[in-house]
Formats: structure tokens, sequence, C-alpha cells
């Protein structure tokens, strides 16, 4: 795998109760959320309204710190995020499936999504005692895991996955 290719989880909603609705229509979305104070600077597309990341931060009141705070997921999601970069839904200490990243878009509900195809790991790939369940269970919706690559890796081989890694 290219080293500038990065591995991401990402949450399909509280529980993974959007996955299914993921899979079925190839994207991947991080909600609007109308309540917080700076909604109308974020339920637009960002790449249209921000020049980079820091300038989106910085307009909407970042401090840094907090890696579950959503405008830096939101900061992720658009501008780190690559197209082509593999992708796995995380849902209660599993694996439900994994994909490749694709472009990042805005709807009309304010909601920020990227398109994917969505491959589904039927039984889902537990992370039971593993190190990456540690930093997943952190309320996060998408996060980089590339420092679990080797770990993933094992996992996916004892499963006979391991070409999910190796194509990518």
């Amino acid at each position: 795998m290219p080293k500038n290719l990065r591995l991401w989880k990402i949450s399909p909603g509280r529980g993974g109760k959007y996955w299914k609705d993921w899979l079925m229509n190839g994207y991947c979305i991080l909600y609007g959320w109308p309540e917080k104070s700076y909604f109308n600077e974020t339920n637009m597309n960002l790449l249209k309204k921000y020049s980079d990341p820091m300038s989106f931060l910085k307009k909407t009141g970042y401090r840094g710190g907090l890696k579950n705070d959503w405008r830096y997921q939101l900061k992720n999601f658009v501008w780190d995020v690559k197209e082509g970069e593999t992708v796995f839904a995380y849902k209660r200490g599993t694996f439900v499936g994994h994909g490749k990243f694709g472009n990042y878009y805005n709807d009309d509900n304010g909601n920020h999504l990227r398109k994917i195809k969505w491959n589904e790991l039927s039984p889902p790939l537990s992370l039971k005692g593993t190190d990456v369940i540690k930093i997943l269970s952190q309320p996060c919706t998408i996060k980089n895991i590339d420092d679990y690559r080797d770990e993933i890796r094992y996992l996916l081989q004892k499963r006979g996955l391991d070409n999910i890694l190796n194509c990518t």
C-alpha cells in the first residue's frame, strides 16, 4: 500500500444505526448539527466557503485540543481524507464494512457526505482484545487509524481478508 494512503475509521451514527443505509446508498455522512452554535458556518460545502482547513477552524471558533470536537472531525472529513483511502465502518466493537473514500459533497440538509462503495464484512470483524478498540471506543465519528495498520492487517489475515489492505 502506498505510504501516502491512510486508513480511517468512521461510525455510521450512534451504535452504527445508519450502517444499512450507508451500505445500500454508497456513502458516508457526517450529519448536520443544527443545535450547535456554529451550525451556520458548517451547513454548506466547506470546500467552496473556506480556502483551507485553518480558516474554517478559526472562523468557527475551534481552539484545539479535543479530538472529538465536531469541527475537528469536519476538518478531517473534508480536507484530510483523500479519495482512494481505505475506510472501515465501525459498529459496537467491530468493523462491519470497508471501502474507499470517494469525493466530498454537501446536501441540502447541511450534511457532509463522501461517496463510498462499501463492502460488507459478514460476519463483522471483531476488535475485541485489540489495541485499536481502545481508541475506537472514545466518542469520535471519524478517526485516522494508521497507527494500528499492522494489528488490523493481522486481524484481516486471520479471516483470509488480507487483500483488503494489499490492493489499496
